[in-house]
C-alpha cells in the first residue's frame, strides 16, 4: 500500500522521467555517432519501461 508521499514521490519520478524522455528524442536527432545514438535510444527504451511500470503502480493503487 502506497502512502498519499509515496504517491508524490513517484508522480513527480513519473514527470522528470517523462521530461529526460522527451529531451533524449529531441537530442538523439541530432548525434552523428551511431555506437552514442544507439546507447540514447537504448536508454529511451529503458525510461519509457520503466515509465510504463511505475504508472501502472499508481494506477493499481488508485
Amino acid at each position: 500500500m502506497l502512502t498519499p508521499k509515496d504517491v508524490l514521490y513517484i508522480s513527480d519520478i513519473l514527470d522528470q522521467t517523462l521530461a529526460l524522455n522527451k529531451r533524449i528524442g529531441n537530442d538523439v536527432t541530432m548525434l552523428e555517432n551511431k555506437e552514442v545514438k544507439t546507447c540514447f535510444k537504448n536508454v529511451n527504451k529503458e525510461l519509457c519501461k520503466q515509465y510504463d511500470t511505475l504508472l501502472k503502480l499508481l494506477e493499481r493503487e488508485a
